[in-house]
């Protein structure tokens, strides 16, 4: 920041509001998002709670979202829309917050940070654009933009759809899989399961909770690609011993069973042991 003998007059540059922070907090990461999903995020659960107070009256978060929605349709009826520049000058009232946030959401709207959470609203977008469509009044071009607007809606609902899906099929897969019934054959097809799941975290569109289930998922997997190894580890080092010795434990011969996938395997073994024995 520019010392007080240099300062160039421009805030851009000087940025005097520094000096009442601290350095931790000059140098802390900033939130990787909007303002306005900054907002909705750390008080989408708390929507009765108190969010403005304008000369005594109380206004909840779930009010200010709600008044949020309605200036962001104003703005886009007027065809203000991501990317645009917007001069605000306004006394300091509750609609000026609304509007700063309302061209903030208008912005904010990108395809790869779409959720689950965020579908009932977009449902809800879809149905007031039907009913806006119903008018007589439109003119050529504000029905395109309203058709525009219906078509990229239903669009982020077929990708919140499509992530559901793929997230259904992956966990679906993994339960389906029986850990006792595991062979060396289910290596492969766990491993495809574990880079499908990868490729779904490396996305944007995931909830929390779908996020945490992916997770859990692929640790599952993981595990069952161990218990696969060490299995076949395990057979590996039954091979370097003679069944003669009778050293050879349960467990490492059903292990051999585990890795040749046939319970007939495990009764020839046996079998031959107890010849051997006889011998």
């Amino acid at each position: 920041m520019p010392t007080e003998k240099n300062l160039t007059g421009y805030p851009s540059i000087d940025k005097p509001w520094l000096k009442y922070y601290s350095e931790e907090a000059i140098n802390a990461p900033l939130p990787e998002c909007t303002i306005y999903e900054y907002l909705w995020e750390n008080n989408k659960d708390h929507l009765d709670d108190i969010a403005l107070i304008y000369f005594g009256k109380k206004i909840t978060y779930g009010e200010m979202f709600e008044n949020i929605d309605k200036m962001a349709r104003a703005f886009a009826a007027f065809r203000i829309k991501k990317g645009e520049i917007v001069s605000v000058c306004m006394a300091s009232t509750p609609e000026t917050i609304y509007t700063i946030y309302a061209l903030n959401k208008i912005g904010a709207l990108d395809k790869e940070k779409v959720t689950a959470d965020d579908k009932e609203n977009i449902e809800k977008l879809i149905d007031r654009v039907d009913g806006l469509l119903d008018g007589e009044n439109l003119t050529e071009d504000e029905r395109k933009a309203l058709e525009d607007t219906k078509k990229a809606a239903e669009d982020l609902i077929k990708q919140i759809e499509y992530t559901a899906k793929e997230n259904k099929d992956v966990t679906e897969k993994l339960e389906g899989i029986d850990k006792d019934k595991l062979t060396a054959n289910d290596k492969e097809s766990i491993n495809s399961l574990i880079v499908q799941i990868d490729a779904l975290l490396e996305g944007k569109n995931l909830t929390a909770a779908e996020r945490k289930t992916l997770e859990d998922a692929k640790a599952n997997a993981q595990s069952l690609i161990k218990q696969i190894d060490d299995a076949v580890k395990a057979a590996e080092n039954a091979g370097d011993k003679s069944p003669s010795t009778m050293q050879n434990s349960n467990a490492l011969w059903l292990a051999l069973a585990f890795v040749c996938g046939g319970a007939l395997t495990a009764l020839a073994v046996l079998d031959r042991k107890k010849k051997k024995a006889k011998q």
